[in-house]
């Protein structure tokens, strides 16, 4: 990706827009790495706060899963993907409710809507029973 700007720049100027790059590419690539870490991160923190804030009360606590996909795809659905078996993708999901979260939106990935469907209704059947929360 290129920026463009108008108006002169100047060396050290150029110079201080790559320094600027090259801090938020190493920022934006060690947080791709990670994302669950993160993720736990961020729930732990959250939780920590409310806890000192008004106790121990319950809290409902929502998460977005990654993205799903039920059983073996026959395309590559990228790393950032949970696919496989019901138990596999079960057992993903139920990590998030021993963190603390109470909800979760599914997002599934598929090509066309048909899939979109089929994966629906393979989440309903087969995981949902092996959900704790």
């Amino acid at each position: 990706m290129s920026a463009t700007s108008s108006g002169s720049s100047s060396s050290s100027g150029s110079t201080t827009t790559r320094a600027a790059r090259s801090r938020t590419s190493r920022s934006t690539s060690s947080a791709l790495r990670s994302p669950a870490s993160i993720r736990t991160a961020a729930i732990a923190f959250l939780l920590e706060h409310r806890r000192q804030a008004v106790g121990d009360e319950p809290i409902d606590l929502g998460a977005h899963s990654d993205l799903l996909y039920v059983g073996t795809p026959a395309w590559d659905v990228g790393t950032r993907t949970i696919s496989g078996a019901p138990e596999r993708i079960a057992d993903r999901l139920n990590e998030l409710g021993a963190m603390g979260v109470s909800h979760v939106q599914v997002r599934f990935r598929s090509r066309d809507l048909q899939e979109h469907l089929d994966q629906i209704a393979a989440f309903g059947a087969e995981v949902m029973p092996l959900l704790h929360r």
